[in-house]
């Protein structure tokens, strides 16, 4: 079977998630394990340790060592000893007929915590409540249709985000994501849209899921159409195509 682990390390204790599917036989795979690693000790914890006993969607450690926890009942930080539950976490609903799961955590570089949905929500770790959701576009926000799937703090004090939009559908939605790439300020709510330049995305639709930032302080965007870089002090894309031959694609 293919297994696929998310492994987090640190202060101690290793949590991890893990998910198979088919076996691929490596034929198909990207990556294979060139061994046995040694050393390695995976230590459980169940509800008695204090860890929220459902289902975890997400876990996350911040800068102050605390572990947070994305449950279908709520927010849930876990300290090694005990947990504390928080109400009210920000939902999104994929599917019509599928029950909500909980929006992705984000820790920004000040320590704040945010739930991305269709709308980006701060959380106040002092007193333990969400604040008022910023929305990325003007008008009302578009629940089971839009989705942040991309965050990143900086540069510039402002977020970078990515958003995915899906059409009406059961199973596989459809996507219609606008390639567009946004600048957000988290103190005032101000939204400022990058359009992805029309000669590279050639009238197609284009989500971006990933974003990291290099040295020089440019934006590199995974998208579902290939690798990009964005500079912010220019406002310019340049795309990197996965093909086969040439000086500058993916090979």
């Amino acid at each position: 079977m293919l297994a696929t682990v998310l492994l987090i390390a640190a202060a101690g204790l290793s949590w991890v998630v893990a998910a198979t599917g088919a076996d691929s036989g490596h034929g198909n795979s990207w990556a294979v394990v060139s061994g046995i690693a040694s050393g390695i000790r995976f230590e459980p914890r169940t509800s008695v340790d204090g860890v929220p006993a459902e289902r975890i969607f997400q876990a996350l450690q911040d800068r102050r060592g605390f572990y947070w926890f994305t449950t279908a009942t709520g927010l849930v930080r876990y300290d090694g000893y005990q947990h504390v539950r928080y109400l009210g976490l920000p939902m999104v609903r994929a599917f019509p007929a599928v029950e909500p799961i909980p929006g992705v955590l984000y820790e920004d570089g000040s320590g704040k915590l945010w739930v991305a949905t269709d709308v980006l929500t701060p959380f106040d770790v002092s007193i333990g409540t969400f604040g008022p959701p910023l929305n990325l576009r003007a008008g009302p926000a578009r629940p089971g249709t839009d989705a942040i799937t991309a965050f990143h703090d900086g540069p510039g004090d402002y977020f970078w985000i990515g958003v995915s939009s899906f059409g009406p559908g059961t199973q596989l939605l459809p996507e219609m994501s606008d390639p567009v790439l946004y600048r957000l300020n988290p103190v005032n709510g101000a939204s400022t849209p990058y359009p992805i330049d029309p000669k590279i995305t050639e009238g197609r639709y284009v989500s971006i899921r990933a974003i990291e930032e290099d040295g020089h302080g440019r934006l590199w965007l995974g998208t579902s159409i290939g690798l990009m870089r964005f500079d912010p002090t220019t406002g310019s894309f340049e795309y990197y195509p996965h093909e086969h031959r040439g000086p500058r694609t993916l090979s």
